[in-house]
């Protein structure tokens, strides 16, 4: 009887030791790792706006550390580390050119734990380019210069001086481009009641037109995204003298 007692107590024992295993191991052949997500607050970015790249750590320890590595040249590289808060990371960037920025973060090895990373984290960085600023592509009759439209003065605008005929400034932004903005209107020494037609294309498609006279102007924001040539025009509909049209400060936001 006793015999018994015994064994059915080395059993138990015996199942209960195997049960602890199976939850200690996991399944036959897994490492324990770290888990690393990672986000950031803005993928568009204005040159020297910041951006918060941040995320968790499961699990922590006391005295975690998390890398953030930057694509450079083809490779990974370490641009700063943080200590992991409550699971919780933040890293501050700031991009110092226009351009993609392609970030992971890492943790390392820990114990039995190996190292992890997150998935890629990628922010399209812009910088603004007034056109006085860019070469032009093929035909250009406007040049730079500082112009006064409507009493205000404009110190990277283009100008033309027109009687008949179109004339025209072309500019490759690429493809890279999203936004463009400016003033159209004539010169405060222009004609009174002379009247030209502004206008600008991208890849042959109108995106802005106006017809304005001394003394009016008129401001545009364009959407320019995917626009590889882009086209400003400057056309005579009446008048009796020679005048200047200018494009006020027009300038676009680009990714290089």
């Amino acid at each position: 009887m006793l015999l018994k007692r015994m064994l059915g107590v080395l059993v138990a024992a015996v199942c209960v030791t195997a049960t602890v295993a199976v939850v200690d191991a996991g399944p036959a052949g897994a490492a324990a790792t770290f888990k690393v997500t990672a986000k950031t607050s803005a993928r568009t970015l204005v040159l020297d706006q910041a951006a918060k790249v941040s995320g968790t750590v499961t699990p922590t320890y006391a005295g975690q550390k998390v890398v953030l590595r930057q694509l450079l040249h083809g490779k990974y590289q370490t641009v700063a580390s943080r200590l992991v808060h409550r699971g919780q990371f933040t890293f501050t960037v700031r991009p110092s050119a226009a351009g993609v920025f392609t970030y992971r973060v890492y943790v390392g090895r820990h114990g039995a734990r190996s190292a992890a990373r997150s998935s890629t984290v990628r922010e399209s960085v812009y910088r603004w380019h007034y056109l006085a600023d860019m070469d032009s592509a093929g035909e250009n009759d406007w040049w730079t210069d500082t112009a006064e439209v409507d009493g205000t003065t404009y110190t990277h605008s283009l100008v033309v001086t027109v009687y008949e005929g179109t004339f025209v400034a072309n500019y490759n932004l690429a493809r890279k481009c999203s936004t463009m903005t400016g003033v159209a209107g004539l010169s405060d020494d222009a004609t009174p009641d002379d009247t030209f037609e502004f206008g600008i294309l991208g890849d042959g498609n109108q995106l802005f037109t106006d017809t304005l006279q001394l003394g009016q102007h008129q401001t545009f924001k364009l959407n320019v995204q995917s626009v590889l040539r882009l086209e400003l025009t400057g056309t005579p509909v009446s008048n009796q003298d020679v005048d200047e049209l200018v494009y006020g400060n027009p300038r676009v936001l680009c990714m290089f």
